[in-house]
């Protein structure tokens, strides 16, 4: 008896939703309308994700940063990491920012490590 009633209040609110018309005796609140799945040929139609574009060599660098505070158990989140890049970042001479120019994630480059006091 129950699904009867369930069945015949989503033909109601269906038929309501097409034709945008309010029948006499209103049913209660409208269910959501299922969606179908997305079709193969949809899926094929997507746009494009944007262009990523070049990391220069202070990106690189916080990245090594992070990655090795990860790996040695430090903590740091949000700004703390950013600053504490900046900063070991302006302690680097040249030739040390140089490692970080042409490789994508350099595996031990001459840089302070993140436990000093300075960095």
């Amino acid at each position: 008896m129950a699904k009867r009633k369930r069945n015949s209040y989503l033909k109601r609110t269906r038929s309501c939703r097409r034709s945008n018309r309010l029948q006499k005796k209103p049913a209660g609140p409208a269910l959501p309308i299922r969606t179908r799945r997305k079709t193969p040929a949809k899926l094929k139609c997507r746009k494009v994700s944007r262009v990523k574009k070049p990391l220069t060599t202070y990106c690189l660098f916080v990245r090594h940063v992070y990655q090795h505070s990860k790996n040695n158990g430090i903590r740091l989140v949000g700004k703390k990491i950013i600053r504490q890049a900046a900063r070991c970042w302006n302690l680097l001479t040249p030739e040390q920012k140089a490692n970080f120019k042409n490789s994508t994630l350099p595996n031990k480059p001459n840089t302070p490590s993140s436990g000093d006091s300075n960095c």
